[in-house]
């Protein structure tokens, strides 16, 4: 945190006036989407999580917003947005988790050979690959990389001048793209290579801690498997609070306009505690729990308030700036994510609309 304030310091005054003091920015856009040729055929699969956006077509001019429950086919394009995470069910039982900014194309199942394979053209994706049928094979390809495993979990991170592949379970073989290009390296669990434009793989390495820590977290879809700490110290995964309606609102001492959002959501949760709806208030001051004593005692929050160690919490959710207001709905879905200040009279609308499906 203390480095996101250096650095974005001149920021907070500016911050006052557009509501929200910004945290990061997004880095250069990815390459085009190839477009593929032919019909689709038949299903691949379908979405079990989309946070908070993402996409599926045969190309992307005929692009269409995916969300929970809905069919993936052969043949079809998927990609998420810069803070998108999308996780797939495969038919075969593999599930293949994509991280923020992802260009995934789904290739035809070849029925005789029984071979499957993605294309990752361009961002990270994190496969659990249940084991092909007898005889079986998947791969992911991308731009310098062919990554073939039979029953494993591992995470590739694809770019058009290099491929970074962890294996996070059982073994995984990664070879060059390009046929000519000899040598392989198979990866156990917490291995890692990096394969650059037509290179064979550099020697596997064991991938740090951090490195797997994060290979899960970026590909990780839901917006509520997110672990934060309570006073005594505790472990609060909000993923337990589904079944009930949530607002979840990131704020920091630090950050003037954190102030009147609290105000705002201190009256939303006396006006509709009685419904059902908890709010929970995510502390990301370096300080911990002193700097939240201390912003308390002239604002005290009347609602939960748990601390975001380390910001982990704020990498998985993709979060830009502060404060930043997600409205999650009783299934544990995202439905509405506010940058910036968001104002009392929309915040009741949308609890309202969301109390009533």
């Amino acid at each position: 945190m203390a480095s996101w304030r250096r650095l974005l310091a001149w920021a907070v005054v500016g911050a006052v006036g557009v509501g929200a003091v910004f945290l990061y920015f997004s880095r250069q856009a990815p390459p085009p989407l190839p477009t593929p040729a032919g019909p689709r055929v038949g299903k691949a699969g379908e979405t079990t999580d989309v946070v908070p956006r993402a996409w599926r077509g045969e190309t992307t001019a005929a692009g269409r917003e995916l969300a929970r429950a809905n069919s993936v086919f052969w043949q079809d394009l998927v990609w998420t947005e810069r803070r998108g995470r999308a996780r797939l069910a495969i038919v075969d039982g593999s599930i293949l988790n994509l991280g923020p900014e992802t260009r995934l194309h789904v290739l035809p199942q070849d029925e005789r050979t029984n071979y499957s394979a993605v294309e990752l053209t361009f961002g990270k994706v994190r496969a659990e690959v249940k084991g092909a049928r007898p005889g079986g094979r998947f791969e992911i390809r991308t731009p310098t990389a062919v990554i073939g495993v039979v029953g494993t979990e591992f995470f590739v991170d694809a770019a058009e001048e290099k491929t970074r592949v962890i294996c996070l379970a059982g073994q995984v073989a990664v070879r060059s793209q390009r046929p000519e290009v000899v040598g392989e390296e198979t990866l156990s669990a917490g291995e890692k290579t990096d394969v650059a434009a037509a290179a064979p793989p550099a020697p596997k390495a064991k991938a740090s801690a951090a490195e797997l820590e994060q290979a899960r977290a970026l590909t990780r879809a839901s917006g509520l498997d997110i672990t934060l700490a309570d006073r005594q110290g505790n472990r609060v995964n909000l993923r337990e609070r589904a079944g009930r309606v949530l607002v979840v609102n990131y704020w920091a001492a630090w950050a003037p306009p954190a102030r009147a959002q609290l105000e705002t959501l201190n009256r939303l949760a006396a006006e509709f505690g009685a419904e059902g709806v908890e709010f929970v208030a995510v502390a990301m001051d370096s300080g911990g729990w002193p700097a939240v004593d201390t912003f308390e005692r002239s604002l005290p929050i009347g609602f939960l308030v748990l601390l975001d160690q380390g910001n982990r919490a704020a990498a998985i959710l993709g979060l830009q700036a502060i404060p930043t207001t997600l409205l999650v709905d009783s299934q544990g879905q995202i439905v509405r994510r506010w940058v910036g200040l968001v104002d009392a009279d929309t915040l009741r609308r949308e609890l309202r609309r969301l109390l009533q499906t």
